[in-house]
C-alpha cells in the first residue's frame, strides 16, 4: 500500500507520481496525488472513483 510522501518516478513518461494524502491518511476517504509528466504528454481528464456498494 502506498503511503504519504512516497514517489513514483516513471522515467519512459518522464512522469513523477507524488502520494500525498492515502486511504489510511484519511480512513478511507481519499486518495490524493501529485502528478507530473512532460507538458507535451496528453494530460488525464479530471475523474473521480465514487465508492460503490
Amino acid at each position: 500500500m502506498a503511503k504519504s510522501g512516497q514517489v513514483i518516478e516513471n522515467p519512459r513518461r518522464k512522469a513523477r507520481t507524488a502520494f500525498l494524502q492515502t486511504a489510511g491518511d484519511t480512513g478511507g476517504e481519499l486518495l490524493e496525488l501529485l502528478i507530473e509528466e512532460e507538458p507535451t504528454l496528453a494530460l488525464p481528464l479530471l475523474h473521480s472513483h465514487p465508492v460503490e456498494g
